[in-house]
C-alpha cells in the first residue's frame, strides 16, 4: 500500500467548513471509484492547516490521484487553498484498525473523529527496519487497545521522512495517543528518532475508508 499526505498552510479557518463540503459532495464520489483507492481523510487543524491523507494499493493509482486533487483544487478550490501543498508520500509499511466491516464515512457532527500526524526526519534510512519492528511490536498494540481507536498508519517517505498518523474518536484520545507516541520514542527510539516530530493535530472534516480494507 501507499500513503500520500498533503499539507496545505495559510487556510482561513472560517472557510475549514466549505472546504470540507466541497470535497465530500464533489471529490470524495470520484476518488471512491478509482481504481486501488482505499482511504481518505482530510483533517481541519487550527490556526490555518488542511491536512489530506490518502491510501492507495499502488504507487501508480497514488500518484494518479494526486494529480486528480491538484486538478480539483485548481478547479474548485483555489479561492480557499492558493498555494501548493507540501507533499510527503511514500510506501505504507503498518497500517492498524479495529476491524470495521463496512464503510465509513464521516462528514457532520454525529461521528467526530480526531488525528495526530507526525513527521519524522533527520534519521538513518538503515535504521528504519528496527524502527518499523519495534512500532509494530510494542507501539501498535497500545493505540489498537485504546478506547475511540479508529485508525493508525505509518509511511515512509524515500528514507526522508516517517510519518505517523492516528485517528480517535475524541480529542482527548487523540491527545492521549500523542503523548504515548511520544513517550515510546524517548524510551525506545531516542537513539534512532533523534530529531522530534512536527505534529499536526485537528479535526477530521471528511473521512471514508473501504469495507474490510487490508487488516
Amino acid at each position: 500500500m501507499f500513503v500520500s499526505v498533503r499539507r496545505y498552510e495559510g487556510i482561513d479557518p472560517a472557510d475549514f467548513g466549505a472546504i470540507n463540503t466541497i470535497i465530500h459532495d464533489n471529490f470524495l464520489p470520484v476518488l471512491r471509484e478509482s481504481p486501488g483507492f482505499l482511504l481518505y481523510a482530510l483533517g481541519n487543524c487550527e490556526p490555518d492547516v488542511v491536512l489530506v491523507l490518502n491510501v492507495f494499493d499502488s504507487e501508480a493509482e497514488m500518484l494518479t490521484s494526486n494529480e486528480q486533487a491538484a486538478h480539483f483544487v485548481g478547479e474548485s478550490l483555489a479561492q480557499f487553498m492558493p498555494d501548493r501543498p507540501q507533499i510527503t508520500a511514500g510506501t505504507a509499511y503498518a497500517l492498524a484498525l479495529p476491524g470495521q466491516e463496512i464503510g465509513l464515512d464521516v462528514n457532520d457532527e454525529t461521528q467526530p473523529l480526531f488525528f495526530s500526524f507526525r513527521r519524522y526526519t533527520g534519521f538513518n534510512a538503515l535504521d528504519t527496519p528496527m524502527i518499523t519492528r519495534l512500532v509494530v511490536e510494542d507501539l501498535i498494540p497500545v493505540f489498537v487497545d485504546s478506547p475511540g481507536f479508529r485508525l493508525y498508519v505509518t509511511l515512509n517517505a524515500m528514507d526522508r521522512v516517517l510519518g505517523s498518523l492516528t485517528i480517535f474518536t475524541t480529542p482527548e484520545a487523540m491527545h492521549a495517543s500523542t503523548e504515548s507516541a511520544a513517550e515510546f520514542v524517548a524510551a525506545e527510539l531516542a537513539p534512532l528518532l533523534p530529531q522530534p516530530p512536527v505534529v499536526t493535530e485537528g479535526r477530521l472534516g471528511v473521512f471514508w475508508q473501504k469495507p474490510r480494507i487490508a487488516r
